[in-house]
């Protein structure tokens, strides 16, 4: 009988995996997707424009340096890829992009965006002010 393992790390195969013969397991799948996602090929392709280029990359160092699952970050990569073609139409340079833009696209994007982690990398980069979003309509209600 033939070895039940992943062919990429020897580790077992789902009953899902082993009924369709796929012979990589899930974790590797991923591994894959993420790295296929952040290749300079695939960001060479899909982007025209520097900073765009740059923010993805960025991105992808920012997920695995806090060690966000795998599944998670080909989900995240996917869906932060769609809205970076979309600010790299919309906007001339990273400086021009709106918050409330921004915010709206998250919120358009949904969980598969991973909110919490795109919004605490945009703070880390800058580019959403760091304060609490009750704060600012308390402020703007205050005005």
């Amino acid at each position: 009988m033939e070895s039940l393992c992943c062919k990429e790390c020897g580790g077992s195969l789902r009953p899902s995996d082993i009924k369709y013969e796929r012979y990589i397991c899930i974790a590797c799948t991923f591994k894959k997707r993420v790295a296929f996602l952040l290749s300079d090929a695939f960001v060479d392709n899909i982007f025209t424009k520097l900073w765009t280029k740059g923010l993805f990359r960025r991105l992808g160092i920012f997920l695995e340096r806090y060690e966000i699952p795998l599944r998670t970050q080909a989900q995240m990569l996917a869906r932060a890829a769609a809205l970076l073609q979309e600010a790299e139409q919309s906007f001339v340079r990273l400086g021009d992009i709106d918050e409330e833009w921004l915010e709206e696209r998250i919120k358009k994007i949904g969980k598969y965006l991973s909110p919490t982690f795109f919004r605490a990398f945009l703070i880390e980069e800058h580019i959403l002010p760091s304060e609490n979003r009750d704060e600012k309509k308390l402020r703007r209600r205050l005005r």
